[in-house]
């Protein structure tokens, strides 16, 4: 009897290690779109404020870059496993699209793909 009780506790514990992990593995998930949303959001302000204020001119290897870090965003907030990030990491990818070639990218459906739309998203999906 105590053997099958035994069993049952140690079931239960390694239901709980798994539970943990995944919480722990979601936590690093978030960290880590976070991390590249942030690097996206502030290298892109700050390339539109160079363009703004004429310290540059347009750069095709900083668009190539910056199309880069949105589509390493969208590549990451679509591994996370929330209905809000499978409706929103398409958005992104629209993003890399645009910045990969500016002047041709079609806008598709009406799609708002501004800094401010894609900041409120990441807060919904991050706050679920």
């Amino acid at each position: 009897m105590e053997s099958l009780i035994l069993r049952g506790v140690d079931y239960i514990l390694q239901l709980l290690k798994i539970r943990e992990d995944r919480n722990e593995k979601k936590k690093q998930q978030e960290r880590e779109s976070l991390e590249a949303f942030r690097n996206s959001i502030v290298m892109t302000r700050s390339y539109l404020a160079d363009l703004r204020d004429g310290r540059t001119v347009r750069d095709r290897q900083k668009e190539v870059t910056i199309s880069q870090a949105w589509n390493a965003v969208g590549l990451k907030i679509r591994d996370i496993n929330t209905p809000q990030a499978h409706e929103i990491y398409q958005i992104f990818f629209e993003k890399a699209d645009y910045w990969s070639d500016p002047e041709g990218w079609e806008k598709k459906k009406e799609i708002d793909i501004s800094l401010e739309r894609v900041e409120n998203d990441i807060n919904q999906i991050l706050n679920s």
